[in-house]
């Protein structure tokens, strides 16, 4: 499948409909992959251009979600998509191997790109040595977050500055889903050239706005979605439960993570006699997920303190609750709690067992605030959907998604 499409530089606008995309990212739930998936499948138009889509899994020791997507979109309604298991692939080796995955499926198809949009830096990476190679007319490279402080090791530090530094310089586009990720990256010697910068909020698809009636709720219910990492707090929640049950005796807390429950966590709960409390669901596919998410009362979204780079991200948890209708409770570490405690679309809280407690038995048993809360962060949602924030960036990019067939 040899494509004749003669090369357009990313200062000529295309229409989306017609243009040939390639997307490889790291994806995982609340990532802005699979809403670019999403968009540009729905607006592609049969027998003309081609989408690619190549989704990698997280690098994560713990996570459950591990497999490679492939998807390819060409002619009048068809497509092609493959999905490759890879459990056991964590760190280093699991980098190579998305590496090595998309080099050989790239060559299967054998496509030149218009544009190309990466996340995740060593795919970043790959998007710009495709640039190089003349494979792709433009690069977009996107950050949803700056992660080189994480490392211990003062090497590895330094070579996560060098990529960074490397792609910034040669992407055409450089996106940051937070505005103040440019000004980390500048602290840590990364330059990023203003006319290439695009800053989106996080977009929420549509399917993902909307609500159930309280009545229809489980009266005494508490949802945790996310990671089951040290930076995600979920050992306050525990130390939370154990006073919240003591005034509630039937609150419940379901748990929704990709990442397994570590063995500490789960001695924790049995050893304060909480295994009645927690329900441990673990991953559900999404076709289930707002169904599940909606039918609770009140929802967490905490983040360690000494988590730095939840201090500079535009993180998911939060949006998701609210547009679920979902009132939630987040602690002052995300740029985004000033604007929940300003709005009142939720409860913002100290980093304390106390508080935490407290704003729980608040939202279980005040339906005036529980109400308040909901209808605030609705509002607040509003502006952000996949299809006003998507439409923006990809004008920015040069290529239209308006007067789609």
């Amino acid at each position: 499948m040899k494509n004749q499409t003669q090369n357009k530089g990313p200062s000529e606008r295309r229409n989306l409909a017609d243009a040939e995309v390639l997307v490889v990212v790291a994806h995982g739930p609340g990532s802005l992959g699979p809403k670019l998936k999403s968009f540009i499948s729905q607006h592609r138009r049969a027998q003309s251009g081609t989408f690619t889509y190549i989704g990698h899994p997280i690098p994560l020791r713990e996570a459950v979600f591990k497999e490679t997507e492939f998807l390819f979109y060409w002619g009048e309604d068809a497509h092609r998509r493959t999905v490759l298991p890879r459990g056991g692939y964590i760190g280093l080796p699991s980098l190579i191997l998305d590496w090595v995955l998309t080099a050989l499926f790239l060559a299967r198809i054998r496509r030149h790109f218009d544009v190309c949009i990466t996340m995740g830096l060593h795919l970043v990476l790959f998007g710009t040595l495709l640039k190089l190679l003349g494979m792709v007319n433009c690069t977009v490279s996107v950050f949803e977050e700056y992660r080189s402080q994480l490392y211990g090791w003062p090497v590895l530090r330094h070579m996560y500055r060098a990529v960074a530094s490397f792609c910034c310089e040669r992407s055409d586009f450089v996106v940051f889903t937070s505005a103040l990720t440019p000004g980390i990256l500048a602290g840590d010697g990364v330059y990023v050239d203003p006319a290439k910068q695009v800053i989106i909020p996080q977009p929420i698809d549509p399917s993902e706005i909307g609500f159930v009636p309280l009545s229809q709720r489980a009266p005494n219910s508490v949802l945790w979605i996310g990671q089951l990492t040290p930076d995600y707090g979920f050992e306050l929640v525990i130390e939370a439960m154990a006073l919240v049950v003591r005034k509630q005796p039937e609150v419940t807390v379901t748990v929704v993570s990709y990442t397994r429950l570590p063995d500490g966590l789960r001695a924790m709960i049995k050893e304060k006699g909480l295994e009645q409390h927690f329900n441990i669901l673990g991953f559900i596919k999404e076709a289930e997920f707002n169904q599940v998410v909606r039918k609770h009362r009140v929802a967490l979204a905490l983040y360690q303190p000494k988590a730095t780079s939840k201090k500079y991200v535009d993180v998911y948890r939060p949006w998701t609750y609210m547009a679920n209708g979902v009132p939630h409770i987040i602690n002052r570490v995300p740029p985004v709690a000033a604007e929940i405690e300003k709005a009142e679309a939720g409860i913002v809280i100290d980093y304390t067992k106390e508080a935490l407690a407290d704003a729980i038995l608040s939202l279980l048993t005040d339906d005036q605030l529980h109400e308040t809360c909901r209808q605030r962060g609705l509002e607040l949602v509003e502006g952000r959907t996949s299809q006003s924030v998507l439409s923006d960036l990809l004008a920015r990019l040069g290529v239209s998604a308006d007067e789609v067939a």
